[in-house]
């Protein structure tokens, strides 16, 4: 459907590729004019990020066997950790040094944790290993 000439620059949901995953993040107006964002409010249904990691960063003690296999063979054990947020075995080696920022956020998201994007780049990059025994714990804690 060719836009109206008055909203040639407007966005519209059938010029999207992605149609399925751009409708989680649009909201389509009947009309075909236009599409506009949502924006989250505090009434928005949104949850709160209320819980802390089941253990810290650096509890290694808590499970020793998982963090010798994250020092010998993290991207092993990234994989592994990818596979079970069901992002697959291929996710890091697709999306390079990307992928542990993204899983880090996707277990805090899905386990309700506390934290920012800033927090796990900044986490990630100065303890990267400590990071991925971190996430491997939350998910067993998690029965993942």
């Amino acid at each position: 459907m060719a836009a109206p000439s008055s909203l040639k620059s407007s966005v519209y949901l059938s010029d999207c590729k992605f149609h399925t995953h751009c409708s989680e993040f649009f909201v389509f107006n009947p009309n075909m004019t236009q599409v506009s964002t949502i924006q989250p409010g505090p009434n928005s249904g949104a949850q709160a990020n209320t819980l802390n990691w089941g253990t810290g960063l650096f509890s290694c003690c808590e499970d020793v066997s998982g963090c010798i296999f994250g020092a010998l063979c993290p991207c092993i054990l990234l994989c592994n950790i990818s596979n079970r947020l069901g992002e697959g075995y291929l996710f890091p080696c697709c999306c390079g040094n990307v992928a542990p920022l993204a899983l880090r956020a996707k277990v805090r998201y899905e386990r309700n944790i506390q934290g920012s994007l800033c927090n796990d780049a900044l986490v990630g990059m100065c303890f990267s290993g400590c990071a991925l025994c971190q996430m491997d714990r939350e998910l067993k804690a998690a029965g993942k």
